[in-house]
């Protein structure tokens, strides 16, 4: 299962919990836990307010059978959806216990997607060496299994950890290889190389280029999409604009961002929104 890519099923949650209910009433666990995690990844999704959607994961943890590979499959899921909330000593918790599961069954594939969540959890801490520790693991491990599809939105996110500590060229060949390696469904992975490669084109004062592709990213998540991806595209859209000269622009995209983080409960991502936007309202024109 592809669980941060494009290329999943629809994120109906009622259809999804129904599916959860057949298969548990008719004896097939496999097909429960399958449709449990994909429940867990489209909250992750914060098409509900993130507490409201932690409820429900929390809810669908009890009901899960006690199976070691179900509660770890079930935990790495949902962990992100703590840290939406601040929550983050719980975030880091749950994907421990989840890696401490698979460690001992030896699951080496599962343990090094899981540093697609554990980086996302750290990158919303505002914590960009703590997210280049956990994705450098499994884009690392990965690489040596020879796996190219999660490791694509891996090193793009990667990419952008390594931008954030101020080292652009490292940066530029990360982005490059997750241009490389996506596949064409991926959203995730195109969304997010772009991004990052605009950033690096407006740091090097390739304006149109930058601008160019950061639209692009935010063209790419579909329209009705209007969770964190959109809204951390928004941001680096307004990070594009703010080293373009154009801070009204920058300024209305992280209104955009604000909006969204604010209406889905993302308490610490709404925070340094504000913040930003603070800082951009104070500059001069």
């Amino acid at each position: 299962m592809r669980l941060f890519s494009g290329t999943g099923p629809p994120g109906d949650e009622e259809a999804l919990e129904r599916a959860i209910g057949y298969a548990r009433r008719g004896g097939n666990g496999r097909a429960a836990l399958e449709a449990t995690v994909w429940l867990l990844f489209t909250l992750t999704t914060l098409r509900v307010p993130a507490d409201v959607a932690l409820g429900r994961a929390e809810q669908a943890l009890a009901e899960a059978d006690s199976d070691p590979w179900e509660q770890a499959a079930i935990h790495q899921t949902f962990a992100p959806l703590y840290a939406y909330m601040g929550r983050f000593a719980e975030a880091r918790a749950a994907l421990a216990r989840s890696r401490a599961l698979r460690a001992k069954s030896g699951a080496g594939f599962d343990w090094a997607i899981a540093a697609w969540p554990a980086g996302l959890i750290e990158m919303i801490a505002g914590d960009a060496a703590g997210a280049e520790r956990e994705l450098r693991g499994g884009y690392e491990a990965l690489g040596a299994m020879g796996e190219r599809a999660y490791r694509a939105s891996i090193a793009a996110m990667l990419a952008d950890a390594v931008y954030a500590q101020g080292r652009l060229a490292e940066a530029q060949d990360l982005a490059d290889e997750a241009r490389e390696i996506a596949a064409s469904g991926d959203i995730d992975a195109h969304v997010r190389w772009r991004a990052i490669t605009a950033k690096l084109l407006a740091c090097r004062g390739q304006f149109p280029a930058a601008r160019k592709l950061a639209d692009e990213a935010l063209a790419l998540i579909p329209g009705r999409t209007t969770g964190p991806l959109r809204a951390e595209m928004l941001v680096a859209n307004a990070e594009v604009l703010q080293l373009a000269g154009a801070p009204r622009e920058a300024g209305d995209c992280l209104r955009q961002a604000l909006a969204i983080y604010t209406d889905r409960h993302a308490v610490p991502l709404a925070e340094r929104t504000r913040a930003a936007l603070a800082s951009l309202d104070t500059q001069p024109g």
